[in-house]
């Protein structure tokens, strides 16, 4: 049901016009702002501390578009040669591809799109990049940041001990993943399917782009995977989650890693157990890590 309230008469097109809708729903009734109402509200919201935050950060991306253009293009001139050379690392590798595989081109355009999405990724990349300091710069310059946490009484953390280790351990991790992809992971996996294929007659040839794509999702499973131990004990120290709550769910924790990894490998079992397997025990590890070292006051 709509009612309409009409201004009484003799009223100004302006009553008119600030008239309000009530309307009747199945979870009570409302009442609809007129316009008048909505661009008040509008103002001041862009008034409050957040609104001003919203103006600052638009402000300042319109401000770093240029820069942002010239790292995005830069990154395509550094990163087209740079993919012809990976590329070429990768296919003359003999400790990674088997002697009985072949790797080859529909068309020669095929290579070239390689190298321009080579070139693309890293343009975004460190578009990324500066945008994620300038972030950081503004989380501690920006005035109208400070007002919107004062208002939700949220403070912001000074680096610590705990963030330095963190900032430390995650290149760490990555680094360590992809050496046990590039190292242990890759070659038993394309040794693997080329002595699967080989033992019907077959003789296995790669397309370049699923090559190359392999690769890379193989390599970023294993430095995402090679988080865990990390995300776990920040969880476990900062409260966030109950060691308890873990210790339960345990075999949910598992069969989770499982569907990471039949999600990012081939669908065979022994590519499912090498990429699920660290996860499982780096999990463990941290586990064990946090029962035995002790907590780290983080009161300051």
């Amino acid at each position: 049901m709509i009612q309409m309230y009409s201004p009484p008469k003799g009223a100004g097109w302006s009553d008119a016009y600030g008239a309000s809708i009530k309307l009747t729903s199945p979870f009570g009734p409302f009442t609809m702002q007129s316009s008048g109402d909505i661009e008040e509200h509008l103002a001041d919201l862009m008034d409050s501390p957040g609104g001003k935050l919203l103006l600052e950060i638009r402000t300042h991306i319109v401000k770093r578009m240029p820069v942002m253009a010239v790292a995005f293009f830069v990154g395509l001139i550094i990163g087209y040669p740079l993919a012809a050379i990976g590329v070429e690392w990768l296919v003359s590798d003999a400790s990674l591809a088997p002697d009985n595989t072949n790797i080859a081109v529909l068309s020669p355009v095929e290579f070239v799109a390689i190298k321009v999405r080579f070139a693309a990724a890293l343009g975004i990349l460190m578009v990324a990049t500066m945008l994620v300091s300038d972030a950081a710069l503004g989380v501690i310059r920006s005035s109208a940041l400070r007002a919107r946490l004062s208002e939700v009484d949220v403070k912001i953390p000074r680096p610590g001990r705990q963030l330095m280790l963190v900032m430390l351990s995650m290149p760490l991790l990555a680094a360590a993943g992809l050496y046990y992809a590039y190292g242990l992971l890759l070659p038993l996996l394309l040794e693997y399917l080329a002595n699967d294929a080989a033992s019907v007659g077959l003789l296995t040839e790669w397309r370049l782009s699923a090559y190359i794509g392999f690769i890379i999702n193989m390599a970023l499973a294993c430095i995402i995977g090679f988080q865990t131990p990390l995300l776990t004990l920040l969880a476990l120290r900062s409260g966030a989650v109950e060691r308890s709550v873990l210790t339960n769910f345990r075999r949910h924790i598992w069969f989770a890693s499982c569907i990471f990894g039949a999600l990012l490998s081939p669908p065979d079992p022994l590519s499912l157990f090498l990429v699920a397997m660290p996860v499982i025990l780096l999990f463990e590890a941290a586990m064990l890590c946090d029962k035995i070292l002790p907590a780290v006051n983080t009161a300051s």
